[in-house]
Formats: C-alpha cells, structure tokens, sequence
C-alpha cells in the first residue's frame, strides 16, 4: 500500500550494546506519516519502539539501546494519518558480547 516502507531496513551495529536501524521512507503515503513503529526482539519480537516522524528524519533512522547480547529480528511499520502500513521484511541482527 502507499503508506509501505519501500525498501529494505538495514542496521548498523553501535557501542554499548546499541544498534541503529535505517529504512527508507514510505514514497507516496496516503497522508502525513506521524511515526514508525519497531517491533523486535531475540526469541520473539515482543519489543516495540515508536519513533516520531522528526526524529526519524533527524536522525535517518533509529537506535535500539540496552540490548542483550544475541541475535535479533526487528520489523517496521510506519503510521500516516489514514492508517497503518505493512510491516517490513525482517531485518536479522546481532549484538556482540562484550
């Protein structure tokens, strides 16, 4: 659908503990896109993270903090005014003991 995040949602690992998550904005959303949703998780995506529109196009994405070691899956889904996107594809992830 128009409020669907195009293409793929890559990662890149940060100190302590931290991983910033990157994706593309939706490219013709039916509305003002208000926020994205992240769901994520290591056995299950049972996390979730919001991130205003601002501060995603501030910063171009998002940092997920406080993460214990392992691997990971996060999904996004971004929220217009009308409604809801599909959640992306999963994007696999890892944090690395220290």
């Amino acid at each position: 659908g128009a409020d669907d995040i195009p293409g793929p949602v890559t990662w890149e690992p940060r100190p302590e503990n931290s991983i910033f998550l990157k994706w593309p904005e939706p490219e013709n959303p039916n509305g003002l896109i208000l926020m994205y949703e992240i769901k994520y998780g290591s056995q299950v995506e049972d996390q979730r993270e919001c991130v205003s529109r601002q501060e995603y196009r501030k910063y171009g994405g998002a940092k997920l903090n406080r993460l214990n070691p392992g691997n990971y899956t996060a999904r996004i889904q971004a929220t217009s005014l009308s409604g809801n996107g599909s959640w992306t594809d999963p994007v696999f992830f890892y944090v690395q003991a220290k």
